[in-house]
């Protein structure tokens, strides 16, 4: 069936295809980041397509 076929299609391509990812708000100690050092970040998702997000967690 077509339509589901492109429908499951368009589901597994919306993560790439419409929403994007945006480190921001980055705290570095000192600076630069070295290896073992700790540095805090959020992540802002824009979602740009017609589907709403609800609950989203990034991994």
């Amino acid at each position: 069936m077509p339509f589901f076929d492109d429908m499951a299609t368009a589901l597994a391509e919306y993560p790439v295809a419409d929403v994007t990812l945006e480190i921001v708000d980055v705290v570095v100690p000192g600076s630069a980041r070295n290896v073992n050092e700790v540095a805090t970040f959020r992540v802002r998702v824009h979602n740009n397509g017609p589907l709403n997000l609800i609950n989203v967690s990034a991994r």
